[in-house]
């Protein structure tokens, strides 16, 4: 056999073994061009050493057309900052998360807004400036596709606001481009009537937060007098469900133990047949908030994320018919992004939704009213990678990661704020649960009869 030393595997690669039915295999994931491919693992392993016998000749040639392998003189470095900066200034898609009011009817213990929440909504004088701000977006850049989140606080507080920014759906509609309205509430304000108001407007997406079982979720997300919400917010969803999707955001506390009865949360859901009406379910541990910084400061840096309980919670999901994201795991900042826009009661456009203007202003790069600083937006958008980001395999799914929590914890809004080992090891879950899923749909058939002969 030849050997070549001319190639050798990406960076970017995420290698991961599985054994099936008494065969070792090996996936493999090119987190940058998200390519994956399954092989044995032996031809693998000679290959890297650059073995190349007549036998794996289309092999080699097909993982050099995938770019697994990379010819030799071929700077990846230089790979990586363009696919970024293709993304941080593609205009394909625009994103505008719209922060309707600061007021909340909930009062949770945990909530990330606190220290910033405000009994302050939006006036009907910026929402129509917003409207319109959005719109001379669009017939400028001309994306494919417009997302508008309505958010808060809590946005059913605000249906004047709503009302406004629905607009943008017909707008969209008559320009040919698809738009995806969608609102982010507690589900307490989600009325029948309010429901057939927002269906109408054209949010097709109702996005709820559960703080898992009914005993959990009323201790932490509470009325301002103490009393539970999850009661109210069951029923709300019942009665909602003939009109909108959901997605369901399900929270959890890594520090204690409560997420173990999170399965009889998705029991119940599929008893009262809501999985029909649940487009998919996020998962969402919690994160540290700013004002516990300095009090809490020294248990919080140390930050350590469980991706076995996002696992874990993951496959019960699963199990009783609800949707997990089925997309790639990813962990990205809308703040460096140029077509993704966070536009805050007053109609400042803010580098990220859970970091308030009057504490930043520095991070504020314009206004709905008098439009966008350009030499401000320069300032805040694609935030340099680090040099550590460029010899991590996962880089090409994560931009260096919450720039929020890296302001919080170092001060610098263009800090890293790593957490490469629970992104990987959601990574490597997702790269086995769809390969095994494949695996199985191969069972009995000729594919699987050939692989099982190879």
């Amino acid at each position: 056999g030849m050997t070549s030393p001319t190639h050798h595997p990406s960076r970017f690669l995420v290698e991961h073994g599985i054994s099936w039915e008494s065969n070792q295999w090996c996936v493999l994931l090119h987190t940058v061009n998200r390519s994956l491919k399954l092989l044995e693992q032996g031809p693998w392993n000679e290959i890297k050493k650059g073995h190349i016998t007549k036998a794996y000749g289309a092999l080699f040639e097909d993982l050099c057309r995938s770019d697994f392998l990379v010819a030799e003189g071929v700077d990846e470095v230089k790979v990586l900052k363009n696919w970024r900066n293709s993304q941080y200034y593609s205009n394909k898609e625009l994103a505008v998360k719209v922060k309707i009011t600061e007021d909340c009817n909930l009062a949770c213990d945990f909530c990330i807004q606190e220290g910033m929440k405000r009994p302050v909504s939006m006036s009907r004088e910026i929402a129509e400036h917003g409207v319109t701000f959005i719109r001379e977006r669009i017939i400028k850049e001309k994306p494919e596709v417009v997302r508008v989140m309505l958010t808060g606080g809590e946005p059913l507080m605000n249906p004047t606001a709503v009302r406004s920014f629905g607009t943008l759906y017909q707008f969209c509609g008559g320009m040919g481009i698809p738009c995806d309205l969608t609102l982010t509430t507690n589900g307490t304000l989600l009325t029948r009537k309010m429901v057939r108001d927002l269906k109408w407007l054209g949010v097709r997406t109702v996005r709820v937060s559960i703080f898992g079982t009914q005993e959990t979720h009323d201790r932490r997300r509470t009325f301002k007098n103490g009393s539970g919400s999850y009661r109210l917010i069951e029923q709300n969803l019942l009665e909602a469900a003939p009109f909108v999707r959901f997605r369901i955001l399900i929270q959890y506390d890594e520090q204690n133990e409560d997420y173990l009865k999170y399965p009889e949360l998705f029991q119940r859901l599929k008893a009262l047949g809501l999985d029909e009406a649940v487009e998919d379910v996020e998962l969402g541990p919690l994160l540290p908030r700013e004002y516990d910084f300095g009090e809490l400061g020294s248990r919080l840096c140390a930050n350590v994320f469980k991706p076995e309980i996002y696992g874990y919670l993951e496959d019960e999901a699963r199990k009783h018919g609800l949707k997990p994201p089925v997309e790639l795991p990813s962990s990205g900042c809308m703040a460096n992004y140029r077509s993704c826009l966070v536009i805050d009661v007053d109609g400042n456009l803010v580098g990220c939704p859970s970091i308030s203007h009057s504490q930043h202003p520095g991070l504020t790069y314009g206004n709905v009213c008098r439009g966008i600083d350009f030499v401000k937006e320069s300032q805040v958008i694609a935030r340099p990678l680090a040099d550590s980001c460029f010899d991590c395999n996962v880089a090409g799914l994560c931009d260096g990661g919450c720039r929020q929590q890296s302001l919080l914890k170092n001060g610098d809004f263009d800090g890293l704020h790593c957490t490469r080992e629970y992104l990987e090891a959601l990574v490597r879950k997702y790269m086995e649960d769809k390969v095994k899923g494949h695996l199985s749909s191969l069972r009995g058939t000729e594919a699987g009869r050939k692989a099982k002969a190879a």
